[in-house]
């Protein structure tokens, strides 16, 4: 669950797992694509 000030809302990180289940990519690959932590969008 995130914390209260995490950076980024449910809405994105939601968006984000969405983006990367229906590609196919690697999160690497998401992560460098939106520019943000690889450790971000494997939580």
């Amino acid at each position: 669950m995130p914390s209260n000030n995490s950076k980024y809302t449910q809405e994105t990180r939601e968006k984000t797992a969405r983006y990367v289940l229906e590609t196919g990519k690697s999160a690497t690959s998401v992560a460098e694509e939106l520019e943000i932590n690889t450790n971000i969008v494997c939580k």
